[in-house]
């Protein structure tokens, strides 16, 4: 994907949100900051750690990148805990 592309998705993007499938399958859009659990341990974080998400990036292969204390980690390093 060209830099150009990523522009082009973040131009309609908010790294201050962005939409999820709840488990009953309903949509709805997850305003930052929000909480999430560590599932795989990376950097510091270990299994079972709550942190909280300040945004929320695309890298260039489209992946979800949540940004915790100011770096980028994978979305599949965690759980979004809601309510």
């Amino acid at each position: 994907m060209s830099k150009e592309d990523i522009e082009a998705i973040n131009k309609y993007c908010s790294p201050d949100s962005f939409l999820i499938i709840t488990y009953k399958g309903e949509l709805m859009r997850l305003y930052c900051p929000f909480e999430v659990t560590v599932i795989r341990p990376v950097d510091t974080y270990k299994f079972g750690d709550k942190v909280k998400v300040s945004q929320v990036k695309m890298d260039s292969s489209l992946i979800l990148v949540y940004i915790i204390k100011g770096k980028g980690y994978y979305y599949f390093n965690f759980l979004i805990l809601i309510g």
